[in-house]
């Protein structure tokens, strides 16, 4: 991506089993949340040695995140309400994992303690809130998004609403997958198998049946190992899709 965005851009994920966010079935959005911001907490330690002639030298040694979020209590909502669960508990019953994915495609995951700082209490009109802050315990995971890649589509000559798309991996030897209106963004941890993808041979054109004009097409480049490297999307136009 490229440019400036929305903030909502920004989602969050919540383990509701207080396991480590490896599981997908168990990692929850948490509805009407409202607003969130980010302290980084650095721990920095100092000193003096002769040879700085009076300049003080420094050293990150330590890190420490906590993500405050605010909004609303919504009753039946699997995230909202474990988070609202937590009210009262203490201990481990407090340590889940918060997920993180950036409109990038870059995602943290954060091992976590849950501190609920706002539960259901306001002025006769307004609607009950709810507010948390998830702060690190441990170390964070930070995956970076991928590398990006030109697809390249063309209308199809077979039949009605086929496309042609070419892509050239990046690195010799690399796999290719597409995927048409994928659910999510690939990032660095995504691999092969979980992505499932339809296998498409690199510099060569492959079709895809059945688009319509709209129609995302995500190609992603995974290495020996089957784990993701690059990716790119195109959205197709009239022009692309054989009529």
């Amino acid at each position: 991506m490229s440019g400036v965005y929305p903030c909502y851009e920004n989602q969050f994920t919540i383990d509701v089993t207080g396991g480590d966010g490896s599981t997908a079935s168990n990692n929850k959005s948490i509805a009407d949340m409202e607003s969130f911001s980010v302290s980084i907490d650095g721990n920095v330690e100092e000193w003096n040695p002769y040879d700085t002639e009076g300049w003080t030298r420094r050293l990150v040694t330590g890190k420490a995140i906590t993500v405050s979020v605010s909004g609303k209590r919504n009753v039946g909502d699997d995230g909202n309400d474990y988070i609202e669960s937590i009210a009262t508990k203490t201990g481990a019953d407090c340590s889940t994992t918060l997920t993180w994915n950036f409109p990038s495609g870059a995602v943290l995951v954060m091992p976590c303690v849950i501190n609920v700082t706002e539960w259901g209490a306001g002025d006769s009109r307004s609607v009950a809130p709810l507010a948390f802050d998830a702060m690190s315990d441990g170390k964070a995971s930070f995956l970076p998004a991928l590398s990006g890649f030109t697809v390249a589509a063309v209308a199809g000559t077979s039949a009605t609403g086929d496309t042609k798309v070419t892509v050239t991996a990046l690195n010799q030897g690399d796999t290719l997958a597409y995927k048409k209106n994928p659910s999510g963004i690939p990032n660095a941890a995504t691999t092969s198998t979980a992505y499932s993808g339809t296998s498409m041979t690199s510099g060569t054109a492959t079709t895809i049946s059945s688009c319509v004009s709209g129609d995302v097409i995500e190609v992603v480049e995974f290495n020996a190992s089957g784990k993701a490297v690059a990716s790119g999307r195109i959205t197709l136009t009239p022009a692309m899709i054989k009529s």
